[in-house]
């Protein structure tokens, strides 16, 4: 199995951007700060499905179009593809994750939001989500795509490199 490595960096403005809200930046009580809340809520839940296994939950946080991004280089998964993968592999064992912290960006028209989260899961360890939500049509937020990705200390990617060289 091959693992990829993703080192990421998002610009948002030095000077500040007011197209975007940040939840570092909403005031509590603010459309924003609900919409904020509402997000983290969905992706609580999403995490508690797929530390259960609950099949049904986990996927109905997903947009019908959703793409999922897993650690291995190979895994790029449709809804279909990511359920006929994982429901074997996790089914009612469940995987379990938790979100340590999480930062969110909405659009300044509030229909699409921008997140990444540091995890803790049992399976992979320490790793990091990144993702984009869409509110749908019926008001509810959904995961539109979706990355998940080990977090590699800088000093220890020359390891890593040596050991992705000799899987190949």
């Amino acid at each position: 199995m091959r693992a990829t490595l993703a080192i990421g960096v998002l610009v948002v403005g030095c000077g500040g951007n007011p197209g975007w809200a940040s939840d570092a930046a909403a005031t509590p009580g603010s459309d924003d700060a609900v919409e904020t809340e509402a997000i983290r809520l969905v992706l609580a839940d999403w995490h508690e499905a797929a530390t259960a296994g609950d099949e049904k939950r986990y996927f109905s946080h997903l947009a019908p179009d959703a793409i999922f991004l897993g650690p291995d280089g190979k895994q790029r998964w449709n809804v279909d593809a990511l359920r006929a993968y994982a429901v074997p592999r996790y089914g009612e064992k469940g995987f379990p994750i938790e979100s340590l912290r999480h930062h969110v960006l909405l659009s300044h028209d509030g229909r699409d939001a921008w997140l990444d989260e540091d995890l803790q899961t049992q399976v992979l360890g320490p790793a990091r989500g990144t993702g984009w939500m869409k509110r749908s049509d019926d008001g509810r937020w959904r995961i539109v795509r979706y990355s998940l990705v080990l977090t590699v200390p800088e000093r220890r990617i020359g390891e890593v490199r040596r050991i992705l060289a000799e899987d190949r």
